[in-house]
């Protein structure tokens, strides 16, 4: 074999060799490129190496040839010894005489096949047309590079190059391509690109599955449009194909005749007219034939396209032996036959009449049913369900009116089929649409709007059948539509039945999913089981997408309801566990406010019937817990309604026992008011008594306060005269108002000697300017006071008088004199101006310094180390405190010596972002407070709630402050690092998940560098250090491999509980009425279980999770493999040991067969010995496992087998003995042989003789019981010449009759003969 220096050629040889199935040795590619000076590798080295223009062809060729030829072989013969006289080894015939064996050769013409191979670059040789071609096609225009080794070369090269073999007809070829392979091709990549339109916006806000964009429309357009123009296309090749077999095989001959003569000419000539009689009936049989074929022909696909190709190629088959027979030629002969009267021209016009009329037929079949293709390729093409709704009711229409004027398409025979194919079509259609092994990886909203879509076209079609056939029916005018509606809908009818399940599936997965939502986790305590339960959830659809079965084929109805009746099953288990949850949330409800804020959570997320019936009962109990509320309540009011409990300090006890009593009555009011807005509460029957229970505790409670505030307001009539004659002013002493004054008088009269003493002087003078009026509201307010006490006449001290009427003369003096002194210090003042400004330009540097430090190292400045900001934070509150006051003072000293106060824009911003860092701080602390205390939660008391809620609120604290405050950075980090604690929540809770074992913990440690020891007092301060946030990859790795892994545990733990508890149906075995012993009852629901649980094993095998358990399934695989074994063998060995055991014991098939009958009795006793230890334990497990019990049983089938044998050679021998006991069955045989009563054969003699019924056993004298008759059906007897004794063997005496039957027979018959020539005579 010769090998290729250059990868690329060696590759083209394997690919050549391959496809034409060359020899190697020699091979005709090395013969071919060793041709001459090897001008066929560089011709391919050429080919590889060199650059393409754009639009130049790239193809290399390559033909097979065979060419054959003959040869002359010697052949070598054998002749054998000479006793075989007529074996003749000599050329001549004669023979050559040898007592041993001789070897002598003779020639041999063969033919000996030579196979050839030719190249072509670029071009096809015309000589080669007809023959096989293996084509080489470039897929790039550059350099084809070689390949780095061998092993890399089949994918290289294979890019690079489209390859293939054609022969035949290349029209032929290019149909079958593009029916079988392109067209469904281009089918399928525009359903993947648009998902049946589907992924192209229509459905989830437009963008695909994958979230990726959805393309143009226009580019849709442009595929759909060349799908459409491809079956167009399609439809012209088929023309084209049959154009030219008519070319070819419709063809008229005739005869190479001289026709010229005119038509007397030609009839004066008898050969003539009897060439031409030969040559119409030529024609009447190729006619017939044509004709006849053309109406046998079947569409050549299930498709309604199909049926119009089918009437196109008639129409043009029929129409071209209608134009051959409209030649000038062939009238003329048709002229010379009808004058020379032949018989065959009246047999030939009826033929050319049928011709006409199935022509005429075709033709304008063709004609209609072209107005309908549109409307078929629209079927085929559409890219979207929404295409096949707009075209079903114009077809429908269009099938109306060609049902109305067609003169042939107008009959069930025609319609029907045409209905049943546009509906298969249909059916086509939607099943790849609705394929459900893919259906539910869609979005839910894109699944149900595809079956949807998909029912509402097949309900179309069927309701736009019934309203055309209504017209036509109101029309009176056609004849009416009767078709057979089985054919045309039970396909449709049965898809759009799944359609409806599927709905039903989709519609009830999304209520699960809604139920067992999020929502649902926060308003119940147990959010694993929220989480197995969605396991189930998810299982639900796994035996319909696993369906092996193709659903839509009908016969797999009964299938497809099983899984639907275990679906619903499921979803019924699934409700009550639902329910259960419900049932579960209200027990830890205390009030019925808070009980109907969690019945109207429920209500929002729950959709599913039954859950919302046990909802309403939950109505009741809601109710009948207000009612007990109420009772309460009154039962509080009543005890204590004399005494009210204090809710305010220092509350009089009026005002005490009025609040109290509103306190009681605003809940229960409060809680009523939303049950009257819930129609579902307005419903139920305890809504009456709940509403008439708070009336009565609502008028209890009003007439209450009534009566406390009417004894309130009796009592305060009766003592006010007497409280209005209390002194209204305490009178103060003349001595404080004197000191007060005084005190103000020293202040102001101090001389002072230090800006400190000038600062309390000025802040005097300030400040009996600045309250100035304030006190003289005041005093007019008093003197208000006592004026009114003056009208009303109301006795009023003499000292209160007095000091009323000179109060305002005191102010006045102390005022007047604040002013004089303020005068008096002008110069001092000027004195201390430049000492103040000295300090302010100290402070401004001291500002300038501090405020550097606090925007350089300030808390504001520490990045995300939020800790070390918190540290400094109160240092710098500080430091800024100090600076403030600074401030305040010398903004003081300004304002007291007129100075304008300076501005510090700095003080002001370090203030405004010290608010909003303490505030910042502040929601920092108490989340790391309450982290600290999350911390010590222990892990098995995870309430992953609590943490939510917790940090929720803390973001949403933050989010309440200021803009301004939330634009600083410390704010980014801190809500940056609290999300990253709510985003570590749920991976919190994914870790809790109970699939996760020891295993799982240490990989976690593993790929996190951390190191923990889980146990009962693990909490989660190790979580938090782990920092979830950062570890989610891993994290959800590590528990979708734990949640999987669970999955194949928990199905592995369920097959080791089936096996571990199935048992055999042992049932006794009997014969008769004797007990023979047990035998195994019906195994087939355990072989069911064997192949079921064997296929979830293998299933389990090829996870990539099967890990852990890999071991275990692999030894189950065995163990059950060995199971199914055994139980086949066992069986077997059981159906043999039933067969022969009715034989051998208690038969007289023992005696005659006692070496079989021997080893049988060992055989039995054995197996019996194995059905005793299974009745002892019937387990099935331990009866097949048991060491060497399958080695066991099948040594007992091979004794059973050589029984069986044994006992079918000596049947067979009785049989050779007698040959009519070849027509009874081997048990009926058994039956006479085991029997010594010679009437057994009595029954069976009717099979073994036609017509014999019985034979006439007779007594001798002797006692000895002979055969004496035979008795035909019908009663009449044949009395035997010689009764034929019936001792010995059966088949010896049945023989003796057989032979006596013919004998006697023959006599009869020569008897009569004799007596018939006798009579004649």
């Amino acid at each position: 074999m010769v090998k290729y220096d250059d990868l690329r050629v060696e590759w083209i040889r394997q690919c050549v060799t391959a496809g034409f199935v060359l020899p190697e040795n020699p091979n005709p590619f090395d013969e071919l490129l060793g041709q001459g000076d090897g001008e066929e590798e560089e011709d391919i080295l050429r080919f590889l190496d060199f650059v393409s223009d754009e639009n130049s062809p790239s193809c290399l060729l390559f033909f097979k040839t065979v060419r054959e030829e003959e040869i002359e072989v010697n052949i070598p013969l054998e002749r054998k010894t000479d006793d075989a006289s007529d074996a003749d080894c000599s050329p001549s015939g004669a023979e050559i005489p040898s007592d041993s064996e001789e070897i002598c050769e003779g020639l041999e013409l063969q033919v000996v096949r030579h196979i050839e191979l030719h190249m072509s670059v670029n071009d096809f040789p015309k000589q080669f047309v007809k023959s096989t071609v293996f084509y080489f096609i470039r897929n790039t225009k550059d350099t084809i590079v070689q390949p780095m080794n061998k092993k890399e070369t089949p994918f290289v090269m294979g890019r690079l190059f489209t390859i293939g073999r054609h022969s035949g007809d290349p029209l032929v070829s290019l149909h079958q391509r593009l029916v079988n392979m392109y067209i469904p091709l281009m089918t399928a990549e525009r359903m993947r690109e648009t998902g049946a339109g589907y992924e192209s916006g229509e459905v989830g806000g437009g963008k695909g599955e994958e979230g990726s964009p959805a393309k143009p429309s226009g580019q849709f357009t442009i595929r759909d449009e060349l799908l459409h123009r491809t079956y167009k296309f399609l439809g012209q090749l088929e023309a084209t194909i049959q154009q030219t077999y008519i070319e070819d095989e419709i063809v008229l001959h005739i005869p190479e005749l001289d026709l010229e003569p005119t038509v007397d000419v030609l009839l004066s000539d008898p050969e003539m007219v009897e060439k031409l009689e030969q040559c119409l009936m030529n024609w009447q049989t190729k006619i017939t034939v044509v004709v006849e074929e053309q109406q046998n022909k079947k569409p050549q696909a299930p498709g309604p396209l199909a049926e119009i190709a089918l009437w196109q190629g008639r129409a043009s088959v029929l129409n071209v032996l209608s134009e051959q027979l409209n030649q000038p030629v062939v009238k003329k002969i048709l002229e010379v036959m009808t004058k020379a009267d032949s018989s065959i021209v009246q047999t030939l016009e009826g033929v050319v009449a049928a011709l006409t009329k199935y022509r005429v037929e075709a033709d304008d079949n063709f004609c209609f049913l072209t107005t309908l293709k549109r409307n078929f390729l629209n079927l085929a093409t559409a890219s979207h369900l929404s295409g096949i709704l707009e075209t079903i009711p114009d077809l429908m229409g269009s099938l109306q009116v060609v049902w109305m004027i067609s003169c042939h398409y107008n009959t069930n025979e025609r319609m029907v089929p045409l209905m049943e194919h546009t509906a298969w079509r249909l059916c086509e259609r939607v099943r790849p649409i609705i394929g459900v092994s893919t259906l539910f990886k869609n979005k839910r909203e894109v699944a149900k709007s595809k079956v949807r879509d998909a029912k509402q076209v097949l309900d179309l079609w069927k309701s736009s059948y019934f309203e055309v056939r209504a017209e036509i029916e109101e029309s009176g005018r056609n004849q009416r539509w009767e078709f057979d509606r089985k054919k045309l809908f039970e396909m449709t009818d049965y898809i759009a039945s799944i359609c409806q399940d599927l709905l039903n599936v989709l519609q009830i997965l999304e209520e699960f999913y809604n139920i067992f939502g999020p929502e649902l986790k926060g308003v119940t305590s147990d959010p694993k089981r929220i989480d197995d339960v969605l396991c189930r959830v998810d299982g639900l659809i796994v035996p319909i997408e696993e369906f092996s079965c193709d659903i839509f084929k009908i016969h797999m109805m009964s299938g497809w309801k099983t899984i639907m009746q275990d679906f619903n099953k499921t979803v019924q288990a699934i409700e009550l566990v639902a329910v259960d949850l419900i049932d579960q949330s209200f027990k830890t409800q205390r009030s019925s406010a808070a009980a109907f804020d969690m019945l109207l959570k429920f209500k929002h997320i729950v959709s599913r019937e039954a859950v919302n019936n046990h909802l309403m009962r939950k109505s009741n109990d809601i109710l009948a817990q207000y009612c007990k509320e109420v009772d309460s309540i009154n039962d509080m009011f009543e005890a204590e309604k004399d005494k009210p409990p204090t809710l305010l300090r220092n509350e009089p006890p009026v005002a005490r026992a009025i609040r109290w009593a509103q306190s009681l009555v605003y809940p229960i009011k409060q809680t009523l008011l939303p049950f009257l807005k819930e129609p579902q509460m307005l419903e139920c029957e305890n809504i009456k008594v709940a509403k008439d229970k708070y009336a009565e505790m609502a008028v209890k409670i009003r007439d209450y306060k009534v009566k406390k505030f009417e004894q309130w307001t009796a009592e305060t009539q009766r003592n006010l005269p007497m409280l209005m004659n209390n002194t209204l002013l305490v009178v103060s002493a003349d001595e404080n108002q004197v000191e007060a004054k005084l005190q103000l008088s020293e202040n102001l009269q101090q001389s002072p000697d230090s800006f400190d003493e000038l600062k309390s002087v000025l802040g005097t003078i300030s400040d009996i300017r600045d309250m100035s009026v304030d006190v003289e509201l005041r005093y007019i307010d008093i003197q208000e006071s006592y004026r009114t006490l003056a009208i009303y006449k109301v006795q009023v001290g003499k000292d209160e008088l007095e000091l009323v009427g000179k109060i305002d003369q005191i102010w006045k003096e102390l005022s007047d004199e604040s002013k004089q002194v303020d005068r008096s210090l002008t110069d001092v003042k000027t004195s201390f101006v430049q000492t103040t400004k000295d300090k302010i330009g100290e402070f401004t540097q001291e500002l300038s310094i501090f405020a550097e430090s606090f925007n350089m190292h300030g808390p504001g400045a520490v990045g995300d180390d939020l800790e070390k900001g918190l540290t400094v934070m109160g240092t710098y509150e500080k430091d800024l405190a100090k600076i403030v006051a600074g401030r305040q003072e010398l903004a003081n000293a300004e304002k007291l010596l007129d100075l304008p106060v300076t501005v510090y824009p700095d003080v002001i911003s370090m203030q405004r972002d010290m608010e909003g860092l303490r505030q910042i701080y502040g929601v920092y602390k108490a989340q790391q407070d309450a982290k600290a205390e999350w911390s010590q939660m222990l892990w098995i008391d995870l309430n992953i709630q609590t943490l939510q809620e917790g940090v929720e609120g803390f973001i949403k604290s933050l989010r309440q402050l200021s803009k301004d405050v939330r634009a600083l950075p410390v704010a980014f980090f801190l809500e940056g690092r609290m999300k990253e604690f709510r985003e570590s929540l749920p991976l919190l809770l994914d870790l809790k998940n109970e699939a996760l074992r020891d295993r799982h913990w240490k990989e976690l440690m593993e790929r996190t560098g951390t190191s923990f020891e889980m146990n009962d007092s693990f909490t989660l301060e190790n979580m938090f250090a782990m920092e979830l946030h950062k570890h989610a990859n891993v994290i959800g790795d590590i528990v979708t491999s734990a949640v999987k892994e669970l999955s194949i545990e928990k199905g592995v733990k369920e097959v080791v509980m089936t096996w571990e508890n199935m048992k055999f149906s042992v049932i006794p075995y009997f014969k008769g009425t004797q007990e023979r012993g047990s035998v195994l009852g019906a195994v087939e629901e355990i072989m069911l279980n064997v192949d079921n649980d064997a296929m979830n094993l293998q299933s389990m095998a090829g996870s990539r999770f099967v890990g852990p358990f890999l071991g275990t399934i692999q030894q189950w695989e065995k163990d059950l493999s060995l199971i199914s074994e055994t139980i086949e063998v066992w069986m077997m060995v059981q159906r043999k040991w039933m067969y022969l055991e009715s034989i051998f014991v208690g038969g007289d098939i023992s005696t005659q067969l006692p070496e079989e009958a021997k080893k049988f009795d060992n055989i039995d006793k054995k197996f019996k010995e194995i059905m005793s230890d299974t009745v002892k334990g019937p387990n099935i497990k331990r009866c097949c496992l048991v060491p060497n019990r399958l080695t066991y049983l099948q040594t007992l089938s091979d004794d059973l087998e050589r029984c069986q044998k044994s006992l079918n050679d000596y049947l067979d021998s009785k049989r050779n003995a007698f040959p009519r006991f070849f027509f009874i069955s081997d048990d009926e045989l058994l039956s006479i042989l085991g029997s010594s009563d010679p009437s057994c054969v009595q029954e069976h003699i009717i099979k073994m003789y036609d017509n014999i019924a019985s034979l006439r056993f007779d007594a001798e004298g002797d006692g000895e019981t002979v055969a004496a008759a035979m008795v035909s059906a019908e009663g009449e007897l044949m009395e035997l010449r010689k009764a034929v004794p019936v001792d010995g063997s059966v088949e010896e005496w049945m023989t003796g009759i057989l032979l006596e039957m013919r004998r006697t027979n023959r006599l009869i018959t020569k008897e009569a003969i004799f007596r018939y020539c006798a009579d004649m005579s």
